[in-house]
């Protein structure tokens, strides 16, 4: 009987030691999956979400009711809404921080692994932008929108909106936007293999989203 129990004891033991390698090799498979998103993928991502800009503001204009008060002003507006819109995908692929959450579903040779990605909303940025555009360019007791068809001006105003939003991303308080990225890893030989990149999910699911919205 001591016999039997010795042996399940130590059958579980080999069970637990396996998941934990298991576990082990996932987490590195994991981080050199984030390390490869940070190094090598982020412009190509970031050119492909930016090809969907026109489209993305759209959505954002009509899901958030968003309209100018002064119909002369339209074409300005359009431009600070598509500034809103870029710096939203810059914070989602520049300004961000991914992270391993969780990983679960470990078979033999299959694991899912869940990554979060925090980043902060452009649009909760409208009103320090709003207050910086005064402080600069105001007349009046007012901004005239039709500044942004200056070039100078305008690149002024994206540089602060980046600067201010990465600022923001010192402080966890800060973050309002966390994705939750599903990565499906399968074991080749010895190595764990996402079958999917992030910047792939991301471009996928994020798009998705909005046409849902």
């Amino acid at each position: 009987m001591k016999k039997i129990l010795l042996f399940l004891l130590l059958f579980i033991n080999i069970l637990s030691f396996s998941e934990f390698n298991d576990k082990a090799q996932l987490k590195s498979a994991i981080n050199k999956t984030i390390n490869q998103f940070n190094e090598t993928e982020k412009n190509k991502l970031f050119n492909e979400m930016m090809k969907k800009k026109s489209v993305l503001t759209d959505e954002m204009i009509q899901f958030n009711g968003m309209e100018v008060a002064d119909k002369k002003k339209q074409k300005s507006f359009r431009i600070l809404m598509e500034m809103i819109t870029e710096q939203h995908l810059k914070n989602i692929i520049y300004n961000s921080k991914i992270e391993l959450y969780d990983i679960k579903n470990i078979s033999k040779n299959k694991a899912n692994g869940t990554l979060e990605l925090k980043f902060v909303d452009a649009l909760d940025t409208l009103s320090k932008l709003k207050e910086y555009m005064l402080k600069k360019y105001e007349k009046n007791g007012q901004v005239d929108l039709d500044i942004l068809l200056n070039e100078k001006i305008k690149s002024e105003i994206s540089q602060y909106l980046d600067t201010y939003s990465k600022n923001l991303m010192k402080n966890d308080k800060n973050i309002s936007e966390i994705m939750d990225i599903e990565l499906k890893f399968e074991l080749k030989g010895n190595e764990w293999i996402s079958k999917e990149s992030i910047s792939d999910y991301i471009l996928k699911n994020f798009l998705e989203n909005y046409k849902n919205n």
